[in-house]
């Protein structure tokens, strides 16, 4: 699946998931919008053994921020899961 505002790529059986919007790398609805589906995208993918986060641009890299995404994109990838256990 192609993403606007982030690159996915896999390399030695990482999954890189760039996010990238210049000129500061701010993140914006359609932004977080992508993140559970490019990271589900990476999580279905059987040659992926680990996930990395990061910027295409240098020295813009909001650590709070990536923590928040990942959390919340892990949420819904859990309620994707059971959600067959709720009717």
């Amino acid at each position: 699946m192609d993403y606007q505002y982030l690159g996915v790529q896999i390399e030695n059986r990482v999954g890189w998931l760039k996010y990238n919007r210049p000129p500061i790398n701010a993140f914006h609805w359609e932004m977080l919008r992508e993140m559970p589906a490019a990271l589900d995208d990476l999580q279905k993918d059987s040659q992926v053994r680990a996930i990395v986060i990061s910027s295409a641009i240098e020295k813009y890299f909001n650590t709070a921020t990536i923590i928040v995404i990942v959390v919340l994109a892990v949420l819904v990838l859990i309620m994707k899961k059971v959600s067959h256990l709720f009717g």
